[in-house]
């Protein structure tokens, strides 16, 4: 009996080794599952196609660094605005469907909300 209870304990010492001595495993990119959001942004008419582009390009790392994933990205182009904005008839119509955490919004807004070429932006959570 106590022959196979030294096995068992030998068996056990050599996993607890054998998983100490294997290479710990990178941590994994945490995708996200959490909720889907619409942002909607409204880019200033004067911006060339280069600024258009570097602008959103601004925006999908802004969201990629909070962790968010993007879905779709719809451009509707150039349209009247429904009121003037910073004396302001037009602007560039951008919809960005994405799926984050909870707390990410509130801080990519803040974000958002300093950038020289976003007119208006919009976040809203996505009802399923």
């Amino acid at each position: 009996m106590n022959e196979t209870m030294n096995e068992t304990a030998d068996e056990a010492v050599i996993e607890n080794e054998a998983e100490a001595a294997a290479p710990s495993a990178a941590p994994a990119v945490a995708v996200s599952t959490g909720p889907r959001y619409e942002l909607t942004l409204i880019l200033r008419p004067t911006l060339d196609d280069e600024a258009k582009t570097a602008q959103i390009e601004q925006v999908t790392q802004l969201l990629g660094r909070f962790g968010a994933t993007i879905e779709k990205i719809d451009e509707w182009g150039r349209r009247r605005l429904a009121y003037e904005i910073a004396k302001t008839n037009e602007g560039f119509y951008y919809f960005i469907t994405f799926s984050s955490d909870s707390n990410a919004p509130a801080e990519i807004e803040s974000r958002i909300r300093i950038m020289e070429g976003v007119l208006r932006y919009l976040i809203i959570r996505i009802e399923e």
